[in-house]
């Protein structure tokens, strides 16, 4: 379920309880802009592209990606999804992971300076 790393700049983590939140700015082929990642363990189960309205989205692996309605907030939604859908996540991969409000409160408020 690893999904490929592409190039980060700006990057800043936090410790979450059984994993890590990497903030990050892309600039690769696919675009530029803000992106968040979760890892449990070493593994990154979840990925926020929050740049170009026609490519943001979160993802679960490579395959199941959830495209935000245009016209929303997509930083708050991306922290609505990663404070909220996190645990679940985990357990597919039989990992323990909780991502607190602050967790997820600073991912957003880090992300939105990218």
């Amino acid at each position: 379920m690893a999904m490929k790393a592409w190039p980060r700049y700006d990057l800043q983590t936090r410790t979450v309880a059984g994993g890590r939140i990497d903030v990050y700015r892309r600039d690769d082929r696919l675009g530029t802009g803000p992106c968040m990642s979760l890892y449990a363990g070493t593994v990154e189960i979840m990925r926020f592209d929050l740049f170009d309205p026609a490519h943001e989205h979160w993802a679960v692996g490579k395959k199941t990606r959830m495209y935000y309605p245009e016209g929303l907030d997509r930083f708050t939604l991306a922290g609505f999804h990663l404070r909220h859908h996190s645990r679940f996540v985990a357990a597919l991969l039989n990992k323990r992971l909780k991502v607190s409000d602050a967790d997820a409160e600073w991912a957003v408020t880090t992300v939105r300076t990218l």
